[in-house]
């Protein structure tokens, strides 16, 4: 730990070790142990280390920690600076290494934020936290000609951030054209050449002229190898970006690692590889890792390799391998998704067939697939009644089935419950419970009660009213559906105590005769047998009625007259009276003698006869006057044929067989003889 300055360190072959410099003014270092690590941990003020007199051959590890003061790392002769700034570090472009110098890690315990265009060399950064900020691309670089991983490998303790407008780029940072395991081929066709795309995650398109695309290679789960280099000098494959992220991976902006199009008549480069492992992966960005066009004629590269391991995932942006466009397409690439922590439970959301009410899990299927949502590529282990009946696979958009048809069930109610295993060996809590009821019987045959408005006598369907409600009941909740002379009118669903009314007033019926019945289906979908007919006679005629006229002298006359209905109820309304008539039958009614009271005294009478017919239609007469009561003689004689008459004197004499005599009396105190 050296404070003066001016100061010069020399670490030798001897062996490997560790250099710390908190240097006031600067410091000259060499290095020449191949295996040694050094500490740059300036003290207040504003400081310049170099490195300088790089051994042949070198590997370090260089950390920088942080200061209050402005200070500046130059890494050999040539190395371009680094500016540190107190509270953080930034990073305007790290300096290349020369003289054959490799440094292996470059450790950054600050926050480290890049606010313009700035590349990163082939190697490992372990970095406190890391901003890409202001629009600027973080350009990581590859080497293709390294041992081992060829890419950038940024490691942060906390949170790396991408912003808007962003990027963290690989793009064309893999092979050189027609480099590459998986590079495109060349081949002519009439002195011209064209190339075809190259290939990574999937095969490079074809060009033209036989040129054929690149093949796949690499790993799926671990992708770590550059995007190869499309053919006749085609575009360059994506890079290799692996980033470990122990926070979280606010992604609004991009990481990209595509490959380069091809020029003219050569095949794109494929793209490269992405490799996350995040703590959260999170916000609204873009990760791509897409072949490049071919140029006309000239094959699309394939897409790359991206895979995301994440303890938890709120991103909701794009994640995409495509082939480039061109003569044939590039294949898509491989996209591959791993939950470290625990998977969120699964859900159980239909079963098939859901006979009856759709999505109820009420059926009279007693053969069954079930299916659901879970995290992508999960195993879902699936229980009945808490017995686990087997497991399934969710695909890629994390929607499963689990056939159960080969196991009949009985008629009951059944708990489906459902876990999820994730690749990584973690299993989640169980899914909410599926209540499911198979039923496969019948419901019993419904009634119907009547129909509104049942006018006339209630309940013996005859009635006026051309629009009606037809009632009834079945079992509780229930599905009805309503018949009329045998043809479907309509359905509605019983309530909870069982009661249904049909509505069909919207319609008219004619006069006539009609027949309702009703079948019901149960929520499972099971129908029952069809109810009796209920007969509904629609009379909407009233009946004709006529009084015959009468003149007499008696004061409670039978009254007779006509009605068309024989069963016509006729009622007679005399002088305020009112008086139920016989209906004979035949046409004709009659209210018997004496009926009316109290007598009638002499006069013209209105009699008013009104007929009603079962459906409640109700005919009047409509004359005045049919009834006339004349006064009859004061003093009545009561003769016979027979009998002499004896008035006193003067005396008058009856000859024997006289049928009528006119007499005019005077004397008022005769006496009529029997």
């Amino acid at each position: 730990n050296y404070g003066s300055a001016d100061e010069t360190i020399t670490l030798t072959d001897g062996g490997s070790g560790r250099i710390e410099v908190a240097s006031t003014s600067g410091a000259t270092v060499t290095l020449n142990n191949p295996s040694s690590s050094l500490t740059i941990d300036a003290g207040g003020g504003d400081d310049t280390v170099n490195l300088d007199s790089l051994g042949s051959g070198f590997t370090a590890d260089l950390m920088i920690e942080g200061n209050t003061g402005y200070d500046t790392l130059a890494v050999g002769p040539q190395g371009a600076p680094v500016g540190l700034v107190t509270g953080g570090i930034t990073i305007p472009g790290f300096p290349p290494v020369s003289y054959g110098t490799t440094v292996e890690a470059v450790t950054i315990d600050e926050d480290v934020v890049v606010s313009t265009d700035a590349t990163l060399n082939a190697r490992e950064y372990n970095l406190r936290s890391l901003i890409v900020t202001n629009g600027s691309v973080l350009t990581l670089a590859s080497d293709s000609s390294a041992t081992g991983f060829q890419g950038v490998r940024i490691t942060t303790s906390y949170d790396l951030t991408i912003d808007a407008g962003s990027a963290i780029s690989g793009d064309g940072q893999g092979y050189a054209g027609s480099q590459g395991p998986g590079a495109g081929a060349t081949a002519s066709s009439g002195g011209t050449y064209y190339g075809g795309g190259g290939g990574y995650g999937e095969q490079g398109g074809n060009g033209d002229g036989g040129a054929q695309g690149g093949a796949t290679y690499g790993s799926a789960t671990e992708p770590t190898d550059l995007g190869s280099g499309g053919g006749y000098e085609g575009g360059e494959g994506g890079g290799a970006i692996r980033l470990v992220v122990n926070g979280t991976l606010l992604l609004d902006g991009g990481i990209v690692c595509g490959g380069a199009p091809g020029g003219y008549h050569a095949g794109g480069g494929s793209g490269g590889s992405i490799y996350l492992t995040v703590g959260t992966l999170a916000g609204a960005g873009m990760i791509s890792a897409d072949g490049g066009a071919g140029g006309e004629g000239g094959g699309g590269g394939g897409g790359g390799r991206i895979a995301i391991y994440y303890g938890t995932d709120t991103f909701s942006g794009t994640v995409t391998a495509s082939g480039g466009a061109g003569f044939s397409p590039g294949g898509t690439g491989s996209i591959f998704y791993l939950h470290t922590g625990v998977p969120s439970a699964p859900a159980i959301l239909a079963i098939a067939t859901d006979t009856g009410t759709a999505a109820d899990a009420i059926t009279s299927d007693k053969t069954l697939i079930i299916s659901g949502t879970a995290e992508a590529n999960n195993t879902v282990r699936v229980f009945v009644n808490g017995s686990s009946v087997g497991t399934t696979v969710a695909d890629d958009t994390g929607v499963w089935s689990f056939d159960h048809t080969g196991t009949p069930l009985n008629d009951g109610v059944y708990s489906l419950t459902a876990t999820a295993t994730n690749q990584a060996g973690h299993t989640s809590a169980l899914s909410p419970v599926l209540t499911l009821v198979v039923d496969t019987e019948a419901p019993a045959t419904p009634v119907i009660g009547g129909v509104a408005d049942d006018t006339g006598t209630p309940g013996d369907g005859i009635t006026s009213d051309n629009r009606l409600i037809v009632s009834g009941t079945v079992e509780a909740n229930c599905g009805v559906d309503v018949f009329l002379n045998g043809g479907f009118i309509g359905m509605m669903t019983a309530n909870a105590s069982g009661a249904w009314a049909f509505d069909y007033t919207d319609s008219s019926l004619g006069d006539g005769s009609y027949e309702f019945t009703a079948t019901v289906t149960d929520p499972a979908g099971n129908t029952s047998t069809a109810s009796s007919g209920f007969s509904v006679l629609v009379d909407t005629a009233a009946p004709t009625v006529a009084v015959n006229s009468l003149t007499t002298t008696d004061t409670t006359p039978q009254l007779a007259g006509a009605v068309n209905d024989p069963m016509a109820v006729v009622e007679i309304v005399v002088d305020s009276g009112t008086y139920i008539a016989t209906n004979n039958h035949n046409g004709t009614w009659t209210l018997a003698d004496d009926a009316i009271s109290p007598a009638l005294a002499v006069g013209t009478y209105n009699v008013i006869a009104t007929a009603t017919d079962a459906a409640g239609n109700a005919g009047t007469d409509g004359t005045l006057g049919e009834l006339t009561i004349q006064a009859a003689p004061s003093e009545p004689i009561a003769v016979d044929d027979l009998v002499s008459v004896s008035l006193g004197s003067p005396r008058y004499n009856l000859a024997a067989q006289q049928t009528s005599v006119q007499m005019t009396i005077t004397n008022t105190s005769s006496t009529a003889l029997g």
